[in-house]
């Protein structure tokens, strides 16, 4: 070896550590300044609440501002694909729902992005049965009178969804399947729309979000006909599952998660877990996301991974029965 190799090699062992610990030095300054959390629907929703009051805890714990940014639009897709595309620094992240994350990737024929591929799971922010509400003037008081309403009315009731893909539009649709019933699908931006039209009686039901729909459940604007959960909710006790009003296979929770782009440092995504599986167990915010039918459940960013893929799967079949696939 020459005097000149020797001297090159000797300079790019002694870069080595410096690089090494590049990472680790970026963690531990992280973060230094405001982090934004996108959220692909307009404020109002659920999606939005959950957000700002994760977001509040932590900003208390990183001592650093954190925005909360409404990015509506294609079912939350544009909000999702925002984020995508953004810089793997910690400094943007995503609270992606059901739709975008696990439903809409696959429906669609040419998706922007990929979840596996565009996106590094964080952690769950909480899960919420659906909540499906009828305005005043929809037939009846009980999901039974719905049903046997639209048995004689084809196409006469209408049915609201957060967009093509969310979850409201597979709850719809599985209403539609297996009650045996013609229902109009109309498909809005975000679940506060869908909501407020609901309540104008320009739709006549909506597989709601707790938050949005509770408030107008008791005041008596709403009529409150089922919930989509396992179990009722603490939320409204009195309100039946799909089960026990005898439709099956309606477990279609909701489920908010925090992801950051691909390539996000691990040191930044540990410690962005830590924070936000801290704040979720607070009793305060426990306790106030679960009077809005919200559960939160802490994990490690590995089980939230787990999580996504198993609801990946499960829509994925669904998307196929339902012929919901673009060709």
């Amino acid at each position: 070896m020459t005097d000149r190799h020797r001297r090159a090699l000797l300079t790019l062992l002694a870069a080595l550590p410096a690089l090494g610990l590049a990472p680790a030095a970026q963690a531990q300054a992280w973060p230094d300044k405001a982090v934004r959390i996108v959220v692909p629907y307009g404020p109002g929703g659920l999606g939005d609440v959950l957000a700002r009051s994760i977001g509040r805890k932590m900003g208390d714990a990183f001592g650093q501002p954190v925005v909360i940014e409404n990015k509506p639009g294609a079912a939350g897709m544009l909000g999702a694909g925002t984020v995508a595309k953004a810089p793997p620094d910690g400094y943007t992240v995503l609270l992606g729902y059901t739709s975008e994350m696990t439903v809409a990737p696959q429906m669609a024929k040419n998706p922007a992005y990929d979840t596996v591929r565009d996106f590094e799971p964080v952690a769950l922010g909480g899960v919420s049965p659906l909540l499906l509400v009828a305005h005043p003037s929809a037939p009846g008081d009980t999901l039974a009178d719905f049903i046997k309403a639209a048995k004689a009315a084809p196409d006469k009731y209408a049915y609201a969804s957060a967009g093509a893909g969310s979850p409201a539009q597979f709850a719809g649709e599985q209403l539609r399947k297996s009650a045996g019933i013609s229902l109009l699908h109309v498909p809005y931006k975000g679940g506060a729309q869908a909501v407020t039209d609901t309540l104008a009686g320009v739709v006549h039901i909506y597989f709601s979000g707790f938050p949005p729909a509770v408030p107008h459940v008791r005041a008596g604007k709403l009529k409150a006909l089922a919930v989509t959960g396992r179990q009722r909710s603490p939320a409204l006790p009195s309100v039946p599952t799909m089960d026990e009003v005898g439709l099956r296979n309606f477990d279609l929770s909701g489920w908010f998660g925090f992801f950051v782009p691909k390539g996000t440092p691990a040191p930044v995504i540990k410690r962005l877990n830590e924070v936000i599986s801290a704040a979720v167990v607070q009793p305060d915010l426990r306790e106030s996301l679960a009077n809005q039918g919200v559960e939160t459940i802490p994990g490690t960013p590995a089980d939230f991974a787990a999580f996504v893929a198993a609801e990946q799967k499960k829509y994925g079949a669904m998307i196929d029965a339902l012929g919901l696939r673009e060709r």
